[in-house]
């Protein structure tokens, strides 16, 4: 005889998988028409970009998982007790998935997408419907997978080359460049402004433009538009930087990358390449931190010389030549 007790603990979690469903059904359906998902910061915009599957996929993987656990428990009898037990396998199954998630948002993307800690929030809610003695499994299934996975070592993703080049909306590329550069800024910020007026009229350097917002344009005279570049992409890689201010230069070295950041320390490396003409080969090269060059000529980053990449800095656009995109 199927007790009574567990009938009702899994008509709990019957009907809160069902109001699981539904939540990530209006997800995917918010993304199939191309608009933005539901997501309470801008952590969601970072893990996407990091992830090779796209968030739809997720979403339909997470949709089959909740209708999975409804349809066993649908019409449960007297004889449901092996439907029961597979569903408890499910739930364990899901927070095992869901502890290589948190893992890799907290070690690898350093932020969390709030969307992901809903749906973390439902199949924990599921495990804890089933009853006390699932609800400790799980816990044990969700450290031991969080644990294993923070145990790993990872390369960051700042640490490929080719990571920045889908966040470049515009190029002016010249012929044997003194440097490099990426500019990582913002439409609404007033410090990217002046160091972007520095970088018109800088005829010794390569220059990227990369923004962390959505642009439809750039007044610099011969660029190259790319209208399909990632502002995500660029937050991403800001955020495995461990940067939290712009405007940023990167230059690229013959090593990989230097990091100049904070508007008087990037006007200032600008202006040596300009008077000094010096070759970016010659630059310390910075891997894993993300700090002003340790130069003369470039003084450290003050405070209030940037503005965070989370947040604007005006509330109108300050870039003259930039237009936002709706």
């Amino acid at each position: 005889m199927y007790r009574k007790n567990k009938w009702l603990r899994m008509q709990r979690v019957k009907w809160a998988a069902l109001l699981a469903s539904l939540m990530v059904a209006a997800q995917i359906i918010i993304l199939l028409l191309g608009q933005e998902g539901l997501c309470l910061s801008q952590g969601c915009q970072v893990v996407d970009q990091l992830t090779k599957v796209p968030p739809l996929w997720f979403n339909f993987t997470g949709l089959f998982f909740f209708q999975a656990v409804f349809w066993c428990l649908f019409r449960i009898n007297d004889e449901g007790a092996n439907r029961a037990q597979l569903v408890r396998l499910l739930l364990l199954a899901g927070l095992a998935a869901e502890g290589v998630l948190v893992g890799f948002q907290q070690i690898i993307a350093g932020t969390f997408c709030t969307y992901c800690l809903i749906v973390l929030g439902f199949i924990t809610l599921l495990n804890v419907l089933a009853g006390i003695k699932q609800l400790l499994t799980s816990f044990f299934v969700f450290g031991v997978v969080l644990l294993a996975f923070s145990s790993l070592e990872y390369n960051s993703s700042h640490k490929n080359p080719n990571a920045i080049r889908d966040g470049v909306f515009a190029s002016r590329i010249i012929a044997s460049p003194t440097a490099t550069v990426y500019l990582f800024f913002s439409s609404t910020c007033s410090h990217c402004q002046r160091v972007l007026k520095t970088m018109r009229n800088n005829a010794v350097i390569s220059m990227h433009f990369n923004p962390i917002d959505t642009i439809s344009s750039l007044a610099v005279p011969e660029v190259i538009l790319n209208p399909r570049y990632s502002a995500g992409a660029n937050k991403a890689l800001l955020t495995t930087l461990g940067i939290e201010e712009i405007p940023v230069l990167l230059i690229r070295t013959t090593n990989g990358f230097s990091i100049v950041k904070g508007e008087s320390a990037c006007i200032a490396f600008l202006d040596s390449l300009a008077t000094h003409g010096r070759k970016s080969e010659n630059l310390p090269n910075i891997h894993s931190s993300a700090t002003s060059i340790n130069n003369p000529l470039l003084p450290p980053a003050e405070n209030q010389e940037g503005c965070s990449v989370d947040t604007s800095c005006d509330s109108p656009p300050s870039l003259p030549g930039i237009n936002p995109s709706r």
